[in-house]
């Protein structure tokens, strides 16, 4: 071992610095330590620290308290800096939390905000998303949508309806709806609704008529009476009816026994009856009521009519009958224009004498003539027992009024007029209680009273239309109303001068007089020489007339007239003819008045059809046609004067049948 090497450790062993306890080998490596040597000495440094485990570890020692000192000196003197520091800290943390609390807040508020505005919108878009159109307006006239908040609207062309809308119709306003698979008709004066349904249009009917043509899907009808299912491809019609008020036209035809003038629709009995007519022209319908909810098919060429609790078809002639739409090829569902109607002239209505005396201006300065018409007036609303006798007393005393007037007054053709209606409504009366299948003596003389009184009408008239009757010039203007009429296509009596007024009545009620002279004429010829036997006057002058009266009622009420003339004069082909006329007369577009009319003639047309058929026995079958017109017609007066005269008619006709095979 080095002897160097021995002392270094022995050294260390006694605890001693190995240089000897040299300050300046110690202090070198303070200085080492520190970095405040050259290069010299720090190359000295390095040697000795390479050569000597104690310096090195004295260096170790010396950086041990050198980092000891450091720590405490940094504790001693940095302790107030660091408190502040982290006071600070803490208030920066605090306000950081108070921040993030107040953001995470705000974040919260409109995050709801956000998602309330959301399910706002999700909300307006399943209740208020736009919602698909159950059909459109394809063509027609006008009608008026009611939507579900209660908005009235104009219906147009093109125009969109929805599930919940109603669609109302008025006078002469005829639609087309198209829906998705079928084709709908709205007849005017008709309430329709469109319901909810997911198989096929569901339509509810609440008044008027519609044209179903279904397409793929069934389209189902409803009514407070029962419901119609249109199966997919039929084509159907349902038609919920009400009471006609028809006005029977007393003065053309005769009224069936048991009341003088028929008035259908205000029987107590048929106000109180609701049903709803279904029809079929192709396929098959399904009808059912409270009592079978389930229906029943109704096949082409069968027609039902529905009650709450009853159900009555019956089969009907589709290609024959005159009074059935069957909607096939253009109507007034396919047109823009509404449906103009027949003008109510006037001429049918019961006349007033003292009104009527009045407008002709036969009152003035003359009060015998206002006493004479008050009698006449007083005589119309008397019974029937009573009422020939007071209208013969009120004509009389006309006649005396008059009378003193000079031979130019306009009013002596006025009177004359008048005197005419006063011995027609007599004739009327005495008619109505005449016995015409009796051959008493009493009968017989009932009958000749009347043939009188229609003649004394028949020479009154003609006296009024005569010029030289009033000592006026002769003029080829034989029918100075004729010309107002054509000017003005909606006139009414009322608004004629009084020299018009005067000539249409006596030209209108001459061949009224002059046909119901005709059908008492042939009893009377038995009581009297050269009675009247030119029975195709009347009609021939009705022809005449229908064509002046241009598009008016009165000229439908001329050719119903026409027809019985003809009827009475054994012309039964022509009369037939023009009685089916009258039958097939559309009501489109009529005012109520006007329609009230137009059902008594269309009644009276029927009725006597049933019996022209009737009386020729071999044509039974065209009476029961006849009569299934008037049932489809008039679905709610079966049990009205004119339907019980066709019953009547129809069991007679019957019952001759059967005995006559008896008798074979």
């Amino acid at each position: 071992m080095d002897k160097n090497n021995i002392n270094e450790s022995e050294a260390l062993a006694n605890g001693a610095f190995p240089y000897g306890n040299n300050g300046a080998d110690e202090l070198l490596l303070h200085r080492y330590l520190d970095q405040r040597l050259d290069e010299k000495e720090r190359a000295q440094a390095e040697r000795m620290l390479r050569s000597s485990i104690g310096a090195r570890r004295h260096l170790d020692g010396l950086r041990e308290e050198e980092n000891l000192i450091r720590e405490s000196l940094e504790i001693r003197s940095e302790q107030g800096k660091r408190l502040g520091d982290k006071v600070i800290a803490t208030l920066h943390a605090e306000e950081r939390h108070r921040l993030y609390v107040l953001r995470a807040r705000r974040l919260r508020t409109q995050i709801g905000w956000v998602v309330g505005a959301a399910a706002c919108l999700l909300l307006t878009f399943f209740l208020a998303r736009p919602r698909e159109a159950a059909g459109t307006a394809v063509s027609g006239s006008s009608a008026t949508v009611i939507t579900q908040r209660g908005e009235h609207r104009a219906l147009t062309h093109n125009m969109r309806v929805y599930e919940g809308d109603q669609l109302c119709t008025a006078q002469g306003q005829f639609v087309r709806i198209q829906f998705s698979n079928a084709i709908v008709d709205i007849d005017e004066n008709s309430r329709l609704s469109l319901e909810r349904s997911e198989n096929g249009p569901s339509l509810r009917l609440d008044a008027g008529r519609l044209g179903i043509e279904a397409g793929k899907d069934d389209v189902t009808v409803s009514a407070p009476q029962g419901t119609a299912r249109v199966t997919s491809g039929a084509h159907a019609d349902v038609w919920v009816p009400e009471p006609s008020a028809a006005r029977w036209p007393e003065m053309l035809a005769s009224p069936p026994p048991g009341q003088s003038v028929i008035k259908t629709g205000s029987a107590a009995d048929l106000s109180s009856v609701s049903v709803v007519c279904v029809t079929v022209f192709s396929g098959t319908v399904y009808v059912g009521n409270s009592s079978l909810p389930s229906g029943v098919p109704l096949a082409k060429g069968y027609s039902a009519m529905l009650g709450a609790h009853t159900r009555s078809i019956r089969k009907v002639d589709l290609a024959g009958s005159r009074v059935l739409d069957t909607r096939s090829g253009p109507g007034w569902h396919t047109v823009d224009s509404m449906a103009s109607g027949r003008t109510d002239i006037g001429l049918l209505e019961c006349p007033d004498f003292v009104e009527l005396g009045s407008r002709l201006h036969m009152t003035e300065n003359a009060p015998a003539v206002s006493e004479a018409l008050k009698l006449l007036r007083d005589g119309m609303q008397s019974g029937l027992a009573q009422r020939a006798e007071k209208l013969a007393a009120g004509q009389q005393a006309l006649r005396t009024a008059y009378e003193p007037f000079k031979a130019t007054d306009e009013r002596r053709r006025c009177g004359r007029m008048l005197e005419g209606l006063a011995h027609l409504q007599r004739g009327l009366a005495l008619a109505s209680t005449a016995d015409t299948g009796s051959a008493t003596a009493a009968a017989t003389e009932q009958k000749q009273a009347a043939y009188a009184a229609f003649r004394a009408a028949c020479v009154a008239f003609e006296e009024a239309l005569d010029p030289v009757f009033t000592g006026s010039a002769p003029t080829t203007d034989t029918k100075p109303w004729v010309r107002s009429l054509v000017a003005n296509n909606s006139a009414t009596l009322a608004v004629l001068l009084p020299d018009e007024q005067t000539a249409l009545l006596a030209a209108f009620f001459h061949p009224v007089a002059l046909s119901w002279q005709q059908r008492f004429g042939i009893d009377a010829a038995q009581n009297e020489t050269g009675a009247p036997a030119e029975n195709l006057d009347a009609a021939k002058e009705f022809a005449k007339l229908r064509l002046d009266l241009g598009r008016s009622v009165e000229a439908l009420a001329a050719r119903l007239a026409e027809g019985l003339a003809l009827s009475q004069a054994g012309n039964l082909e022509k009369a037939v003819d023009a009685l089916q006329e009258v039958v097939a007369e559309p009501l489109a577009g009529y005012s109520p008045v006007a329609r009230q009319h137009t059902h008594g003639l269309k009644q009276a047309a029927l009725v006597a059809l049933v019996k022209i058929f009737a009386q020729e026995h071999e044509a039974i079958s065209k009476a029961q046609s006849a009569a299934e017109d008037f049932w489809l017609l008039c679905p709610l007066e079966n049990a009205s004067p004119a339907g019980r005269e066709i019953v009547r008619v129809l069991d007679e006709a019957e019952q001759y049948k059967l005995n006559s095979g008896k008798d074979r």
